[in-house]
């Protein structure tokens, strides 16, 4: 967090077969013993809060794992599709540039992905149509809550199929316009990572209580059941396009060389109110991440870093990128990733 100059980090590390959490920090911390450390009012409720639960915001680009993997199960696109990007999409008289605006040119579904395309994602979603977008989307638990065993969870904030435009479609399909929890998009990565099946995220499996009486009582914490959301074909090809975004391209910061991993990077505006009160995309704000895991032929670990307004660098494969490499490192000590 001090590297960055950042207003706060959240990082959650996670088995993606169980969907059982490894580890969840949020920074800035506190000391138990002395929370308020002549903090404000406001500081003092931020650094309680739970972030990966507790809170939402929009994913960027991270969110363009879930839109190319809905459209793959439903066969609207495919690893041989071939799409044109000139900088910018046109969408019911609306412009939404791509974050290369003079364009990436012909590419593939791989460097749509790799290039981190928006208009390729959004042509992608359009072929997918808004009603089987929002399905999916609902199907990956957006918009609700996970049911997490943790207070105070967020259930973000997603578009209504019936009320969608065209261009909230195409917003939405590259992460902006609808907000979404930490803990859901590890719920989407695990999904991808597990062979299309949902084992929602959790701390722990059962516990032992002391009741009123002296008693010992188990308490079952996780009753969630798995959840089939796209098939192992999908799932598995998923995984080998996302590793050629980050584990096949030595250029990513991400890359390892005797580890696969995979990911996607996202890089997104801020909103904050203007002088008015009113909401706005900040020019200078911006929330960079990065989600994967690793290795890509059987996933054994999968990571979200979130990095809250950087001072120094924006871009999610600058700035958050290198930390996921640095968990899976430590990782890698104990679950044997290469």
């Amino acid at each position: 967090m001090k590297k960055h100059e950042a207003e706060s980090v959240t990082m959650i590390v996670s088995d993606p077969k169980t969907g059982g959490v490894l580890g969840m920090v949020n920074l800035p911390d506190f000391n138990p013993s002395d929370p308020r450390e002549q903090r404000t009012q406001e500081e003092f409720d931020a650094i309680t809060r739970n972030f990966s639960v507790n809170d939402a915001y929009e994913p960027g680009s991270t969110f363009k794992i879930v839109t190319v993997s809905s459209a793959i199960e439903e066969g609207v696109v495919s690893e041989h599709d071939h799409f044109f990007c000139p900088g910018y999409i046109m969408v019911n008289g609306v412009r939404i540039n791509c974050v290369n605006r003079s364009g990436h040119g012909d590419q593939s579904l791989g460097d749509v992905l790799r290039n981190s395309c928006n208009v390729g994602t959004i042509m992608i979603a359009q072929r997918l149509g808004a009603d089987r977008f929002n399905e999916y989307v609902k199907s990956y638990l957006f918009g609700q809550k996970t049911g997490i065993d943790l207070p105070g969870e967020t259930t973000g904030i997603v578009f209504n199929k019936d009320s969608m435009t065209p261009v909230d479609l195409a917003t939405s399909s590259i992460g902006q316009a609808q907000t979404v929890s930490p803990v859901q998009m590890m719920n989407a990565i695990n999904t991808i990572s597990n062979g299309g099946v949902m084992n929602p995220l959790h701390l722990g499996e059962k516990a032992t209580l002391l009741d009123v009486n002296g008693n010992l009582t188990e308490r079952v914490l996780n009753e969630s059941e798995e959840k089939e959301i796209i098939s192992r074909n999908t799932a598995d090809r998923m995984l080998k396009l996302l590793y050629g975004v980050v584990g096949g391209n030595d250029r990513s910061a991400g890359y390892i060389e005797d580890i696969a991993v995979y990911g996607k990077t996202g890089t997104a505006q801020k909103i904050i109110k203007d002088e008015n009160g009113k909401q706005k995309y900040s020019d200078d704000e911006f929330i960079s991440s990065f989600i994967g895991g690793a290795p890509y032929q059987d996933p054994k670990v999968t990571v979200l870093v979130i990095i809250n307004n950087p001072k120094d660098a924006i871009y999610g494969n600058v700035v958050a990128a290198p930390w996921a490499k640095e968990i899976i490192l430590e990782m890698d000590k104990y679950l044997s990733l290469k």
